[in-house]
């Protein structure tokens, strides 16, 4: 194998520990994972919205409205991996709950 090869090999070796160890947190968390990827630059965790107040800190947002419906994906470090949900709210929803 060549340096590169290892050196990859490596890094997808760490990252794959790491999501085991967060996908071990999160079932005791009770998270399931809806979708999982381990690329060269670490793992991605895809999962339902937790709970608000929950035990995931630290999120950053990304926000897109089209149509009227709000998208906002959230994206948090969790046990060296990235840990995503997305929540949508459509504007007619959030001006019945402003009334």
């Amino acid at each position: 194998m060549s340096n590169h090869q290892d050196v990859v090999f490596d890094s997808i070796h760490g990252h794959a520990k790491a999501l085991l160890g967060a996908m071990y947190a999160l079932g005791r968390a009770g998270c399931s994972p809806r979708e999982v990827q381990i690329t060269e630059r670490r793992a991605r965790i895809i999962i339902d919205p937790p709970p608000a107040g929950s035990f995931i800190a630290g999120a950053l947002r990304s926000r897109q409205t089209f149509n009227g419906v709000t998208r906002t994906v959230f994206a948090a470090p969790y046990h060296g991996c990235q840990l995503e949900w997305e929540e949508t709210e459509s504007a007619t929803v959030a001006q019945g709950i402003a009334r």
